[in-house]
């Protein structure tokens, strides 16, 4: 498995196959953030706009797997929030 730093690449000599159904990839590909498999854009299950030029891509597997991990940091999220929240009150008074 190959490790790469950008989520889309351009491939230009090397035949490039998708992990996932093994089709080959003409131009561009992408890499799941979890599992670093390369995936063409139908194998594709989530992408997350970055501020960055590039994108997060997650393939099918990882995206539905990721699920409950997923809605739990998101409500962390919202308790870190309220928590800020609330210390912020706390210091303006």
């Amino acid at each position: 498995m190959r490790t790469h730093k950008k989520s889309i690449i351009e491939t230009t000599t090397s035949e490039i196959y998708c992990d996932i159904c093994k089709t080959q990839i003409k131009s561009r590909y992408h890499v799941c953030v979890i599992c670093q498999k390369d995936i063409c854009e139908k194998c594709v299950g989530h992408e997350d706009d970055t501020i960055g030029d590039y994108s997060n891509y997650y393939c099918k597997t990882c995206w539905q797997i990721g699920e409950p991990f997923r809605n739990k940091i998101n409500q962390l999220n919202l308790d870190i929030d309220k928590l800020n929240d609330e210390w912020l009150n706390l210091c303006k008074k």
